[in-house]
């Protein structure tokens, strides 16, 4: 990405596309554009961006080692083929411009693209989730950004931490056909729990015992707590629980039987107890799930030492043989 953006600053390029995803391009990056090609000859000799739009075949012309290539169309691999069949290399001479621009988009919105490009591999799966649950929800932003692949989805969020509670009631008014919420912990009883509680509010933790720094706060099983939301399967499960997924996995037994994914924060340390990431990946397996991708790792201040990723799990019995093999 930063040699991309030095090439739109530093040299001409040519945009391939001149539609809506090309405007949206060229708004977010101002390149100095030298001309435009379009696969549509409807478009052929027009004006795009107060350029000349060519035929991509008048690219044959051009030193590839003088040109940058801005390729921002929904039909970016057909294109892909196509230039590189004409000698053009991917990130070399040409990019994905805009799914680029899309990942900057969601890095000044807070959301991380690399969270978002595992939604997008996991999303050519292709499940039908009918339900989505949340658990450590906190104010719902994982949810939000959910719905982008799921839109018909129901949402049941659970959060433990109340402070949330005012985010949580603003985003179910806003969506109130699609999404429930409740303020409790998941774990393998119903009853109550003990909330560590910590200057950062997306960092709380269930701990086994009171403490002048924890609260009681009520526990839910999940296999009960689907019944209260009223959710149908199959299900989408994230969790988000520093150290607490196996309690929450054993109170969700029967919902386990209805699920294709589950989505979960995992530790490199054992936190509170909890399992470490590759302990997890057994413990999955065990239940029947598949780690098919990992991401957003999340690293010490230095720089140097790894604490946490995001780990997908996948039903065994979803994925093909093939898959399953590999």
């Amino acid at each position: 990405m930063k040699r991309l953006l030095r090439v739109v600053k530093e040299h001409q390029v040519i945009m391939f596309g001149t539609g809506r995803a090309a405007t949206r391009v060229v708004q977010y990056l101002s390149p100095q554009i030298k001309y435009s090609v379009d696969n549509n000859q409807a478009v052929w000799n027009t004006i795009f961006q107060g350029r000349q739009v060519y035929p991509p075949s008048c690219l044959m012309n051009e030193n590839k080692e003088n040109i940058s290539i801005l390729v921002a169309s929904s039909y970016y691999n057909e294109i892909a083929i196509q230039l590189l069949d004409m000698g053009y290399q991917e990130n070399v001479h040409f990019w994905d411009a805009f799914k680029m621009v899309e990942q900057l988009e969601q890095l000044e919105a807070g959301l991380d693209p690399a969270l978002t490009s595992a939604m997008d591999r996991l999303n050519k799966y292709k499940f039908s989730i009918n339900t989505v649950i949340d658990v450590g929800a906190s104010d719902g932003s994982w949810s939000t950004m959910a719905m982008k692949y799921y839109e018909k989805a129901a949402y049941c969020l659970i959060e433990a931490y109340d402070e949330h509670e005012h985010a949580l009631k603003r985003l179910q008014q806003h969506y109130p056909e699609q999404l429930q919420y409740m303020i409790a912990a998941a774990g393998n009883h119903t009853g109550s729990a003990h909330l560590l509680l910590t200057k950062d509010k997306y960092g709380g933790a269930v701990v086994d015992r009171a403490s002048e720094h924890s609260k009681k706060v009520p526990m839910v099983m999940i296999d009960e707590a689907i019944q209260t939301f009223g959710c149908k399967p199959p299900y989408l499960l994230k969790l988000d629980t520093h150290g607490f997924e196996v309690p929450i996995l054993e109170g969700a037994t029967n919902m386990l039987r209805d699920t294709s994914v589950v989505i979960m924060e995992a530790y490199t340390n054992r936190i509170q107890q909890g399992r470490n990431f590759y302990e997890m990946c057994t413990y999955m397996e065990q239940l029947g799930f598949k780690c098919v991708d990992i991401c957003a790792p999340l690293y010490d201040h230095g720089g140097r030492l790894l604490l946490q990723v995001d780990l997908f799990f996948i039903k065994k019995e979803l994925l093909s043989v093939k898959e399953e093999l590999k």
